[in-house]
């Protein structure tokens, strides 16, 4: 819980500089992002989904760190990225209507689309506006949100389908 200690964010910061200098910055993204996520030298301990806006100063992927394989997103403000283990497994554009995964674990991206989903509800809440939100997901990772597989994921985390994509109905209380 809460941020990293000082000493692992130095020895991330160290592990950086050290790739870059290498011209090895790619190679090195996932150690670290273990660094960084304070797992250091903890073998296989599970952390916990973070959520972030994508154009937050502390997400580096997209800036400092290439992302992972795949589509490369854009940062745009209400752009939202989950991380698991320091790394980015989901990306989410504005108001959740694009999703792109950077996972083939399947769990893994149902449970990252429920704290997307959770952490886009408190947003709302806080804001006043959970009553007239409307959460549909358009596409996942190029694919139509209504195609088998994405929607199979979706329907895991709570969304039902809708005529534009697969929408998810927040409990209002």
């Amino acid at each position: 819980p809460g941020s990293p200690p000082a000493n692992h964010v130095g020895g991330a910061l160290s592990t950086l500089r050290d790739a870059a200098s290498r011209g090895g910055v790619e190679s090195e993204s996932a150690e670290f992002a273990s660094v960084l996520a304070g797992r250091g030298d903890v073998e296989g301990a599970a952390a916990p989904f973070t959520v972030l806006p994508a154009e937050d100063p502390a997400f580096l992927y997209g800036g400092a760190l290439p992302w992972p394989d795949g589509p490369k997103p854009q940062k745009r403000p209400g752009s939202l990225v989950v991380l698991k283990d320091g790394a980015p497994i989901l990306f989410a554009a504005p108001r959740l209507r694009t999703i792109v995964l950077f996972t083939e674990d399947e769990p893994a991206a149902a449970e990252a689309v429920k704290q997307l989903c959770a952490f886009e509800v408190a947003r709302l809440r806080r804001e006043g506006n959970l009553a007239k939100a409307k959460l549909v997901v358009e596409t996942v990772s190029g694919q139509s949100a209504l195609e088998p597989g994405p929607s199979q994921l979706l329907t895991k985390a709570g969304f039902v389908r809708h005529p534009a994509g697969m929408r998810y109905y927040p409990q209002l209380f």
